[in-house]
């Protein structure tokens, strides 16, 4: 039998991180950046998981994945009740903690055991801990090759649960937005009504030039903090100020809709602008570093905008800042101060695909 094959692109928050878990929207897009997953069975009825990228190379019986997955959801639990952080990172704490749960989740939520073992076997480009998604197009693309190796048809809505079932014991209580868009492609608009509903529409244009080819992604170092810490740092700021925090997820909200507009228009003046106030809203939720705030403000005086693109972090690192720059030039003799370098990237690439 041939190995089945699937990837998933990695992802980019245009705009309406953090707000999207306390029911606002968000626009995302997937970006030129893959995971890919093959899956080939045993004649066994072990798990190999390979990891390419990090060397990972371990096996498991089925009966060890399942009982690491049962005790990843009541870690899970428990971090729910107790909002410790520690908890949270200690369910992956090992590199072969995710891959073994992202397995387990998927044959849990079928219910039936697999006639066979199989390898799965795993390689991206996309990097790991900077906002791109990388955890979820890696839980999307386990599930849909296992889904494809039991038989089961595949759909982008179950893929998405299992995906965010996989994302929890990662990042807490993410929204479901990133696992949404790792499946779709091109660009969602992404609102979680409830625990139960959520609204997942794919946006019916994509970004044409010149602003398609205006886009760059800066890497500012992977955030001391995980995801799941920094959505627990506003959970902690919006009970401390609600009023305020409230306020500023409306500002968001706003700058949200106002950007699907500027996009269909493709009205170049006004994109920069308004990726300047979604930024200055994420920094009053206190989730970027001063040290990456420099640098924002350094784009921003070059005639750019910038602005973090997942979790951010308070420290030092954000993860890869979204960056819009008119000329490439100017933007990498901004950037040569602070010892950091553009990438060109593509918004808008292709969702889940099974080669």
């Amino acid at each position: 039998m041939k190995p089945i094959t699937v990837s998933a692109p990695g992802k980019i928050h245009l705009m309406g991180e953090h707000a999207v878990v306390y029911g606002k929207p968000a626009l995302l897009a997937a970006i030129d950046r893959r995971c890919k997953v093959s899956l080939m069975p045993r004649g066994d009825r072990n798990i190999q998981i390979i990891s390419k990228d990090t060397g990972l190379d371990v096996t498991l019986s089925l009966d060890e994945v399942l009982e690491k997955t049962y005790h990843a959801q009541k870690q899970w639990e428990d971090f729910l009740e107790k909002k410790d952080a520690q908890i949270l990172k200690a369910i992956t704490k090992d590199p072969a903690d995710y891959l073994s749960i992202a397995v387990g989740e998927t044959l849990i939520y079928f219910g039936m055991p697999p006639e066979s073992g199989f390898t799965i076997t795993v390689s991206s480009d996309i990097p790991m801990g900077a906002g791109l998604g990388s955890s979820a197009a890696l839980a999307a693309a386990v599930a849909s090759a296992i889904m494809t190796f039991l038989g089961k048809k595949l759909d982008m809505w179950t893929i998405h649960e299992i995906a965010l079932l996989i994302e929890q014991k990662r990042h807490g209580n993410p929204s479901g937005g990133d696992t949404a868009i790792v499946s779709s492609g091109n660009l969602i608009w992404f609102r979680k009504e409830s625990e139960v509903l959520k609204v997942v529409q794919r946006v019916p244009f994509g970004i044409l030039d010149p602003i398609a080819s205006r886009f760059f992604l800066v890497d500012t170092g992977i955030p001391e903090e995980s995801t799941g810490e920094m959505v627990q740092a506003v959970r902690d700021l919006y009970d401390e100020k609600i009023e305020f925090v409230a306020n500023v997820f409306n500002d968001l909200e706003k700058v949200t809709r106002d950007m699907v507009i500027v996009l269909k228009n493709n009205h170049e003046g006004d994109l920069i602008e308004i990726i300047r106030q979604g930024e200055k809203h994420l920094e009053q939720l206190e989730v970027v570093s001063d040290e990456v705030k420099e640098v924002i403000r350094s784009i921003e005086g070059s005639g750019g905008a910038a602005k973090i693109s997942g979790g951010g972090g308070k420290l030092k690192g954000t993860g890869h800042l979204l960056v819009y720059h008119k000329d490439k030039k100017t933007l990498e003799d901004v950037l040569a101060k602070f010892n950091l370098m553009p990438v060109a990237i593509r918004l808008g690439a292709s969702g889940l695909t099974v080669h």
